[in-house]
């Protein structure tokens, strides 16, 4: 099996990153977090991409967040194809800090607790903590699991898969079969950027 992981877009929401006007997006589907037109034109980007790598009209299957963003960078890539939508594939909810600037969450010594920190604080507790009626790193590993256990890797096939930038990183490291450690909270995964993975001897390779 061959899996093609695809991140989104960018949004309005994107560019307000390390700015006073920042804040926190999680699973947040609003006019705040859909494509912006730099997003659209890399959603393009991807497309021609695949194109040229010969892999664009060999994709048998398309998974997307059911979330707005992905939606429309997966229909821009794959037009005129089934997308698949899968509430597994969501971005990490961040419950009721969703919306709130960032800003605010620093200055709230209550709000800023719930905050994962990998530089302070020991992985195990990282990947357990979430915000009240939110997801730990542990709950999207659980769903991520469950989406990857359906599929059939010894399968000759080619998937994509649209998702966020948390949920990605979650399934790059178990397409891997990497313990998560630190280096996990340093993995980036850029906009529309797709990443290739080939199931070979037992084990996925990027």
């Amino acid at each position: 099996m061959r899996i093609i992981l695809i991140r989104h877009g960018e949004t309005y929401s994107n560019t307000l990153f390390n700015t006073d006007k920042q804040f926190l997006i999680g699973a947040l589907d609003n006019e705040l977090t859909q494509l912006n037109e730099k997003g659209k034109l890399q959603a393009k980007k991807a497309k021609e991409k695949l194109e040229c790598l010969g892999l664009l009209n060999s994709v048998d299957k398309i998974y997307s967040s059911d979330i707005t963003r992905a939606i429309d960078t997966a229909k821009i890539i794959f037009d005129n194809q089934e997308i698949v939508q899968d509430c597994r594939l969501r971005e990490r909810s961040h419950g009721f800090l969703e919306g709130v600037l960032m800003r605010e969450i620093n200055e709230n010594p209550l709000y800023s607790q719930m905050m994962v920190s990998f530089e302070k604080d020991p992985v195990e507790t990282c990947l357990n903590r979430k915000v009240t009626d939110g997801e730990s790193y542990n709950d999207v590993i659980v769903r991520c699991k469950d989406f990857l256990s359906e599929l059939d890797f010894e399968e000759k096939s080619t998937i994509a898969i649209v998702s966020h930038f948390h949920t990605l990183r979650v399934l790059v490291y178990l397409l891997q079969g990497k313990e998560f450690d630190f280096d996990f909270s340093q993995l980036m995964i850029e906009n529309s950027n797709p990443m290739i993975a080939e199931y070979k001897k037992g084990q996925f390779e990027f």
